[in-house]
């Protein structure tokens, strides 16, 4: 995690604390390295001793450096595009190591899963009310169509009234979208290609206001 937040920050900030809102990877390093500062533990360890087995997340899970394997049952992931006149798409479920993101994006899991993980953060059964209350404390996204950021949420308003909370995840092959509501209904989508789409969005709003 320490070359990578070190990477980060060879870039100069983009504006002064307290600006407009910009989405970095980083953050979510530094908030791993103070995770094993805290307590003592791999950052894997703590996040499956404090939230993953609490919450019976059974498939998922933060990987061992140096594994490349995909649980079973798995959709393949795959990187490609076009390249007239062929479609072109090559199958890397296993190229890439999860465990290189670290605390930005190594943990696998599923959408049942990632629907139980956001519907116990939004249930208080993770955080303290003080600490959910400010990470739902949100500064509005540039040229986000309404979306706002806050600590690790990500609030969207939804055309039926009220807001969805959640955030999007991808990696190598994948990119995931997952929103829980205030009221318990509940959406995630999956693509098998790291392609970020409005499409996505419009699935879960579209499910949650169903």
């Amino acid at each position: 995690m320490e070359s990578l937040v070190r990477a980060g920050l060879s870039s100069p900030p983009v504006h002064e604390p307290g600006g407009e809102f910009v989405y970095a990877n980083t953050n979510y390093l530094v908030l791993g390295m103070l995770i094993e500062r805290i307590t003592g533990e791999p950052v894997g360890t703590a996040l499956t001793e404090r939230i993953i087995r609490p919450l019976g997340l059974a498939d998922t899970t933060y990987p061992a450096a140096g594994d490349r394997s995909v649980p079973e049952p798995r959709i393949n992931g795959y990187r490609g595009g076009r390249v007239p006149p062929f479609d072109l798409w090559f199958d890397v479920t296993t190229n890439s190591e999860p465990s290189r993101s670290a605390t930005s994006g190594a943990i696998i899991s599923t959408q049942r899963d990632l629907v139980r993980f956001y519907r116990a953060l939004l249930d208080g059964e993770l955080t303290s009310s003080a600490a959910l209350a400010e990470m739902k404390r949100t500064v509005p996204i540039p040229e986000g169509g309404g979306n706002a950021a806050g600590l690790g949420l990500i609030s969207r308003p939804l055309a039926c009234g009220g807001a969805a909370w959640g955030h999007s995840g991808s990696g190598e092959g994948y990119l995931s979208l997952t929103e829980v509501t205030e009221d318990g209904r509940n959406a995630s989508v999956l693509t098998n290609a790291q392609i970020d789409s409005p499409l996505l969005a419009e699935v879960t709003g579209s499910a949650l206001c169903g």
